[in-house]
C-alpha cells in the first residue's frame, strides 16, 4: 500500500509558481537582466512573436534569454510557416504534459498598451459599446483564483497537469517578481478564493 504524504495547498501554490513557464517579447528584452534576480536559471521562458516581428528579431531573444541563464522557446506562428513539410517539422516532439495557461498579474493600462501592440483595436473600442464591461476591468487582475483552482485539483489528485503558464501582456518584470513572491510563499489564502500577495 502505498502512503500518502499531505502537501499543503500554500506549498502546492509555491511549487506551481517556483516551476512556471513565462515569456517575453522583443519590446520586453530591456528587462530581462533584471528579471535573473526573480527567475531561477534554467527556467523555460517562451519568446512571443508580435506583428511585425522578424525571425531575426526572435533568434536575438532566443539568445539573449539564453545568455541571461533561462530555457527559451520561441513561439511559432503556424501562419508564418511556407508549407505543410515546415508544420511537420516544428511540430515533432512537442507533445508534453499539459499546462495551465494563466494570464499573469497586470494593470487595466498595460492590458490596453499590449492590446493596441498585438492590433486588437476592434476589440477594445467594443468597450465603447459596453461600458459596464470596462467597469469589471478596472483593477490590477491576476491569476490568483485560477492557480489556487488548479492547485486545489493538483493536491487532490483529481487533476494532473505538467506546471503552469503565465502570459504577461507585456508586464514581464511584473509577472517575474510576481511568481518570486508567491514562490517565496509570500502570500495568504483568502477564506473562500484565491489568494492575495502580502
Amino acid at each position: 500500500m502505498r502512503q500518502q504524504f499531505h502537501v499543503s495547498l500554500e506549498t502546492t501554490i509555491m511549487g506551481l509558481a517556483r516551476d512556471a513557464s513565462l515569456e517575453i517579447n522583443v519590446k520586453d528584452m530591456r528587462d530581462l537582466e533584471a528579471s535573473m534576480s526573480f527567475l531561477s536559471r534554467g527556467r523555460k521562458v517562451f519568446i512571443s512573436f508580435l506583428p511585425k516581428q522578424t525571425w531575426v528579431e526572435t533568434e536575438a531573444a532566443c539568445r539573449a534569454t539564453r545568455k541571461a541563464g533561462f530555457d527559451p522557446v520561441p513561439h511559432i506562428p503556424v501562419r508564418l510557416l511556407a508549407d505543410p513539410r515546415a508544420l511537420d517539422h516544428v511540430v515533432a516532439g512537442l507533445v508534453r504534459g499539459l499546462i495551465g495557461g494563466l494570464a499573469g498579474p497586470a494593470r487595466l493600462s498595460t492590458l490596453f498598451k499590449f492590446a493596441l501592440r498585438c492590433g486588437v483595436g476592434p476589440s477594445i473600442r467594443a468597450l465603447d459599446a459596453r461600458p459596464t464591461a470596462f467597469t469589471k476591468l478596472l483593477g490590477d487582475h491576476g491569476p490568483q483564483n485560477a492557480m489556487r483552482s488548479l492547485a486545489e485539483a493538483h493536491s487532490t489528485g483529481s487533476s494532473d497537469f505538467a506546471g503552469i503558464h503565465l502570459f504577461c501582456f507585456g508586464g514581464y518584470l511584473r509577472t517575474c517578481e510576481w511568481l518570486y513572491r508567491v514562490a517565496e510563499g509570500d502570500f495568504s489564502l483568502n477564506t473562500d478564493d484565491g489568494f492575495h500577495i502580502k
